[in-house]
């Protein structure tokens, strides 16, 4: 069974929601997390033994990462998302996927 590489953008407040259940999960490893704030970040690649990054952009570069979770702030959820999905990447995106109506089409 193929195992998926996953990178986590934001180590905040949903952070635990999202990235405790992918402990339970086979066929899913951890590879990198990214946060502006580091003990926010530092905490997060603790916990799963990974990466950290503070640009996400370095993070998306990677070519083991095979599935994004973008737990940033809504304001910023569209950029990363587009991102994530021009870098190739299947993306998890906590709720909005946007803050505007344009920006979600």
């Amino acid at each position: 069974m193929k195992k998926f590489g996953v990178g986590i953008i934001g180590c905040g407040a949903i952070f635990g929601t999202h990235a405790f259940p992918l402990h339970t999960i086979e066929n899913v490893e951890v590879k990198a997390v990214c946060d502006i704030k580091p003990a926010a970040r530092e905490a997060a690649g603790r916990l799963f033994n990974c990466d950290m990054y503070e640009d996400y952009r370095e993070l998306l570069q990677r070519e083991d990462i095979d599935v994004v979770h973008i737990l940033t702030p809504h304001y910023l959820h569209a950029p990363m998302v587009i991102a994530a999905a021009n870098a190739g990447k299947h993306v998890l995106c906590e709720k909005p996927m946007s803050i505007t109506r344009e920006d979600a089409l």
